[in-house]
């Protein structure tokens, strides 16, 4: 029913419409279906109003995510986590299809911000795929926030560009682009935090397709940039890669992380493939550019 009360035998037709009549700490059950109508997008967790406080509630599916998908029909994104939640915000079942990221800062289907108002935000997806996105970002991006990936499958998304950004700049991340925020001011500076545990990255890719000979493509799989942190367990980093006209400088294509701290556990990163010019290694790089600021790979 378009107009039900959000009960078993009345459910509401949209998703955005059960988050918002939700309270704290409720549980949200999504039936299986396509979900592609407007507030089935860019879905957000916080309390209509002026203070834009956080909900914490439990947003999951009933059928897992065969059943129940969330089709970004290649014009928006599925979740904006922006409003300082924490990881009791929990998205569980679900696929995250089609999304389209309309600018470098911004996931195809997941975005997790700071919030300007309240500090930093945070969620923890379980049980999700996230495939076939594309635009002008990755398909995660979290920037001065924390994500939490249990279980989840991160495949054949699309990081397109072209010379937009201008020498010098930098193509970063297909799967994932973890960022600090602020990272000029220590008294203001924000880590992101990426925990990945029983996940698999494979297939994403950056797209190149303009004529710049310095745009530097780095993390097909998942790019860490400036204090932030990763750890990554029991996971696979697999046959990410980069396409396109190849005239730019190339990074590495699996995990790429620059002045950040990286911890692997008991994962596979294979497959992955930059440029065939490049001399940057195709699976793994850890680098340091900066004397007050280690790289640490554990």
């Amino acid at each position: 029913s378009a107009f039900g009360e959000g009960s078993p035998e009345e459910p509401m037709r949209d998703i955005q419409d059960g988050i918002d009549a939700a309270e704290e700490g409720d549980t949200v059950l999504v039936l299986p279906g396509t979900y592609n109508r407007n507030d089935d997008q860019n879905l957000t967790f916080n309390y209509n109003g002026d203070n834009n406080q956080p909900k914490h509630i439990v947003l999951i599916s009933r059928g897992g995510p065969d059943s129940t998908i969330i089709d970004c029909e290649g014009s928006e994104s599925a979740f904006l986590i922006d409003s300082f939640t924490d990881t009791t915000l929990q998205i569980i079942g679900f696929k995250i299809i089609n999304g389209w990221s309309q600018f470098p800062w911004m996931g195809s289907a997941i975005s997790i911000v700071f919030s300007g108002n309240n500090g930093e935000s945070q969620a923890a997806f379980k049980n999700c795929i996230i495939e076939d996105g594309d635009g002008y970002g990755p398909a995660i991006s979290i920037i001065g926030g924390t994500g939490i990936f249990r279980d989840c499958v991160i495949r054949n998304n699309r990081h397109e560009s072209s010379d937009g950004p201008g020498p010098g700049s930098r193509i970063q991340g297909g799967g994932f682009d973890v960022q600090t925020l602020n990272y000029c001011c220590p008294e203001v500076r924000t880590p992101a935090k990426l925990f990945l545990d029983r996940c698999k990255v494979v297939g994403n890719y950056i797209d190149y397709t303009g004529s710049e000979t310095n745009c530097m493509p780095r993390g097909a799989g998942i790019f860490v940039l400036e204090s932030s942190v990763a750890r990554i367990k029991n996971t696979l980093i697999a046959d990410n890669y980069f396409t396109g006209s190849g005239t730019c400088g190339s990074g590495t294509a699996g995990l790429d992380a620059e002045n950040a701290e990286i911890t692997l556990i008991n994962t596979t990163i294979t497959g992955n493939q930059g440029y065939g010019n490049s001399s940057a290694a195709p699976g793994l790089m850890a680098s340091n550019f900066y004397e007050d600021d280690d790289t640490k790979t554990i």
